[in-house]
Parts: structure tokens; C-alpha cells; sequence
């Protein structure tokens, strides 16, 4: 829950698992009209994403008064999802993490996908189950930190003031990090 519109009312984000075999759905957005009614409009603000959605963080990256949108998605275990760290860089229309810039303030009705101009991964690889939105390093800005499962380390991401963020995960946390060792 947060305010997506900057209208002062709560509305709701709701993750699903769409476009999976015969699962032919996506995520929600309910915004509150401020009467205890809503509206649901995720197709118009551009956030009706079908994947394999876990978990929405909101947080205002670019520090323009209005709230972004982090998508964590997991993934199915396929031979796309084993492998070296390059196949970080390969996109996945399904498991693939996203952000989203809210462009409401800026005139527009909808959010922008910026995932790859603001140096997000969005691979197979990562398998999100968790995600966490503070400010690491003191500088004001929101950073992100992306709890992975199975062969993926987690993800911390720098915020770094110009709509970009920079992953430091491998540099801060290794060898202590949190791994699943599977049975």
C-alpha cells in the first residue's frame, strides 16, 4: 500500500502470477477514490505486468515527490536460470525484475519501465522472494536490497542520484551472504 497518485488516500498494489501455462492474469492497482471505493486502472498507469510477480517496493528514487516502483519477480528453475553471471545481463519477459519511474508529477498518466537505464538486472536468475528499500549509505536517496534464492546471490543496489544505481553486492557481502543449499 502507498499513495501511487499523490492524492493523499492509500491505494493498493497486488502482485499475481500471470502468464504461467493457463494462469492468464496480472498485477493490480487499486487507487482509492477517497470515498472507502476504488478504482482499479494498472493497464493505464502502465503497471499491469504479467510474470511471475512477488513483491512491489515503492520508493521515490529520483527524489521528485512521487512514488517509483520496484517489481520483484521470481523464476522457475529452466536451463536459462543456471549458468555464469553474464546471464545477468539477458532479459526475462516473465521472471525478470523491473522498476518503473512514476511520471504522474511530470504531466503523464502512467509509469515508465526504466529497468535498463536505471541498471537493473532483470535475468532469470534472481528467484525474489524479498526486497527491502533503505538508505545504506547515508546519502538521502533510497538504496534496494534484493533477498535471491537458489544460485543467485542477493542484490544491494546504490542509489546514485541521477536515476541510476549501481550493484554492489558481490564487493560488500561476500563470502557472507545468505545461499540456498537445497536438499
Amino acid at each position: 500500500m502507498t499513495d501511487i497518485n499523490n492524492d493523499g488516500f492509500l491505494d493498493i498494489y497486488v502482485c499475481k502470477v500471470g502468464d504461467y501455462k493457463s494462469l492468464k492474469s496480472h498485477n493490480l492497482v487499486y487507487l482509492n477514490n477517497g470515498d472507502s471505493t476504488f478504482k482499479e486502472v494498472s493497464k493505464e498507469y502502465g503497471l499491469d505486468f504479467s510474470g511471475f510477480s512477488t513483491q512491489a517496493a515503492f520508493l521515490d528514487y529520483d527524489s521528485d515527490g512521487d512514488m517509483d516502483m520496484y517489481l520483484l519477480n521470481h523464476s522457475i528453475h529452466t536451463t536459462r536460470s543456471y549458468g555464469n553471471i553474464s546471464l545477468r545481463q539477458q532479459k526475462d519477459s516473465l521472471a525478470g525484475d523491473r522498476f518503473y519511474e512514476n511520471k504522474l508529477n511530470e504531466g503523464e498518466t502512467f509509469f515508465a519501465d526504466v529497468t535498463d537505464a536505471s541498471g537493473i538486472y532483470s535475468s532469470a536468475l534472481g528467484y525474489g522472494p524479498a526486497i527491502s528499500v533503505s538508505d545504506i549509505n547515508n546519502d538521502g536517496l533510497p538504496d534496494i536490497y534484493v533477498g535471491n534464492d537458489f544460485h543467485e546471490n542477493d542484490y544491494l543496489y546504490i542509489n546514485q542520484g541521477d536515476k541510476t544505481f549501481k550493484g554492489i553486492h558481490g564487493r560488500i557481502f561476500q563470502p557472507h551472504v545468505s545461499f540456498y543449499h537445497g536438499c
